[in-house]
C-alpha cells in the first residue's frame, strides 16, 4: 500500500496541468512521504501490541490447563543450611494431587569426586528425604557427576522433564565474586524453565504475608499462568495474605486467575505502573512477610533494563528480608539467546525503543 500511495503521488508529480504546474506539488509529495513514514512505525507497533494481545487470549485457556499437570519439581541440593528451607518450599507449591513429582539433586563436579563429598552428598539426600517423608511425601534423590553444577542441574532436568527449578540464592564468597553466582548465572542461560531462587531469613512456615513485585507485559511470557498458581498455592497453604504490585493490565489477567481457582485465597492489590517505582516496596515488607520478585530473562517480552539493577537494589534494600527471585517459562533455544549478564539489546536501541513508545503514546492520546 506504501509502495502504491508513493507511486501515485509520484506519476502525478510529473503530469503537468499547465506548463510547469504539476498535477500534484512537492508538498503533496512531501506530505505523503512523511504520512508513509509515520504509519509504517506507528502500525507495526499496533500491530505487535495486537498480535501480544490475539496470542494471550488463544493461549488463556491452555495455559490454565497446564498449571497442574506433568509437575516435576526439581530441587538443587548445596548447602545443608539450606535443605529444609527448599524442600519446603517445594511442599508449598506441589500439586496435592500427584504422590510423586518431586526430585532432590546433588551434583558434584569432576573435581570434587573425593571420598568426603560423597558422603557430604549422601548425607544431604537422605535429609532431604526425611523431610519429605514426614509429610508422606515420596521425593525422588539423586547424586550426579558432572563438568560443573549447572551443566549437572539441566542435564537432569532435561532426562526428567523437570517443570521447574527451586535453588537457594548464591552468597558472594570473594569481593569479585557476582551477586547471583556462576551456578545461576549459567542456569539462565543454559534452560528457560522456570526457576526459583530463594533466601529465607526465616522458616516458610513461619510466614505471615507474601509481597508479589510483578513487572508490566509479565503476561505476555508463556509460564505466567504457572507461576500464578505455585504463588497462589504457597500463600493457601501458608494461610497468609498474598499482596500484588502490578501493572493495571496485568493485574486483570491475574485476578481473573485467581477468582476462578482460589476464591477463598486472601490477597490484594496495588497498582506498580513503573518498575523503578520498586524501592517504593520497602515500606511494605517486614522481617517476616516474603517479598517475591518476578523478573525475566534478557531479550524477552517483559524483561527490563531495569533488571540489571536487581542485584544492588536487593542488597541495599531487602537483604534482611525473605526472598524470591522469579524467572518464569520462557519460549526459544537457551542457546541462541543472551542471558541476564549478557544483554541483547545496546543503549542506543533501547533510546529508539523508549522514542517509539512516546510516539505511539502520543498519537493514541491525540
Amino acid at each position: 500500500h506504501a509502495a502504491a500511495a508513493l507511486a501515485a503521488v509520484l506519476i502525478g508529480n510529473t503530469v503537468e496541468i499547465s506548463p510547469g504546474v504539476p498535477l500534484l506539488n512537492d508538498a503533496v509529495l512531501n506530505g505523503a512521504i512523511v504520512m508513509i513514514l509515520f504509519s509504517c512505525l506507528i502500525s507495526s507497533m499496533v500491530t505487535e501490541r495486537t498480535a501480544r494481545k490475539i496470542i494471550v487470549k488463544e493461549n488463556f485457556d491452555a495455559q490454565e490447563s497446564d498449571t497442574g499437570t506433568e509437575e516435576n519439581i526439581l530441587i538443587s541440593i548445596a548447602n545443608p543450611n539450606a535443605i529444609d528451607n527448599l524442600v519446603r518450599t517445594a511442599l508449598l507449591i506441589r500439586n496435592l494431587k500427584q504422590k510423586e513429582g518431586m526430585i532432590a539433586l546433588n551434583v558434584m563436579s569432576d573435581n570434587s569426586s573425593s571420598e568426603m563429598h560423597r558422603a557430604q552428598s549422601k548425607r544431604n539426600l537422605e535429609q532431604t528425604a526425611k523431610i519429605a517423608a514426614a509429610t508422606d511425601v515420596t521425593i525422588h534423590t539423586l547424586s550426579r557427576f558432572d563438568m560443573n553444577v549447572a551443566s549437572g542441574i539441566i542435564h537432569t532436568l532435561k532426562e526428567y522433564n523437570a517443570s521447574e527449578i527451586i535453588i537457594g540464592l548464591h552468597h558472594k564468597a570473594t569481593v569479585v565474586d557476582s551477586f547471583w553466582g556462576t551456578i545461576t548465572e549459567n542456569l539462565l542461560k543454559g534452560t528457560y524453565r522456570q526457576i526459583m531462587i530463594t533466601n529465607y531469613i526465616i522458616p516458610p512456615n513461619t510466614l505471615r504475608r507474601m509481597v508479589v513485585a510483578v513487572p508490566p507485559k509479565a503476561e505476555y511470557e508463556a509460564g505466567f499462568f504457572k507461576w500464578v498458581e505455585r504463588l497462589c498455592r504457597m500463600g493457601t497453604r501458608l494461610g497468609c495474605r498474598i499482596h500484588f504490585f502490578a501493572h493495571t493490565h496485568t493485574w486483570q489477567y491475574m485476578q481473573g486467575y485467581i477468582s476462578k481457582k482460589h476464591r477463598t485465597m486472601r490477597y490484594g492489590y496495588s497498582e506498580l505502573n513503573d518498575w523503578d517505582d520498586l524501592l517504593l516496596l520497602t515500606k511494605h515488607v517486614n522481617y517476616d512477610h516474603l517479598l517475591v520478585i518476578i523478573s525475566a530473562r534478557s531479550g524477552f517480552v517483559s524483561y527490563q533494563s531495569s533488571f540489571e539493577r536487581l542485584p544492588s537494589q536487593i542488597s541495599k534494600y531487602f537483604a534482611n528480608n525473605s526472598l524470591m527471585v522469579l524467572y518464569p517459562d520462557q519460549y526459544g533455544d537457551p542457546k541462541e539467546m543472551s542471558s541476564f549478564s549478557e544483554p541483547r539489546y545496546s543503549g542506543k536501541f533501547r533510546h529508539y525503543e523508549n522514542l517509539l513508545n512516546r510516539i505511539y503514546q502520543w498519537f493514541k492520546k491525540s
